[in-house]
């Protein structure tokens, strides 16, 4: 458990993830709804995934250099 930050329903909450310089998620303020009182919080619970997915690349010796050089990977899984 661990806080990534605060904020207020009128703004669209992106905290940052240091490691990558990017959103960990985007909550948009369009999605919050009613009134909340001082001290309420929202908790988001993850998991990590259960098997890590592993990537090799190999270049041969001698290859020679490639203007596009780029790898597509879609993962789709159910929740249990």
């Amino acid at each position: 458990m661990g806080s990534v930050g605060g904020g207020n329903i009128n703004n669209t909450f992106a905290p940052v993830n240091p490691a990558f310089s990017r959103p960990y998620f985007t909550l948009p303020y369009l999605g919050w709804g009613g009134t909340w009182a001082a001290g309420e919080i929202l908790s988001i619970t993850t998991h990590p995934a259960t098997v890590a997915i592993w990537q090799k690349h190999v270049i041969p010796a001698g290859c020679g250099t490639q203007a596009i050089n780029s790898v597509n990977i879609g993962v789709l899984g159910n929740a249990a």
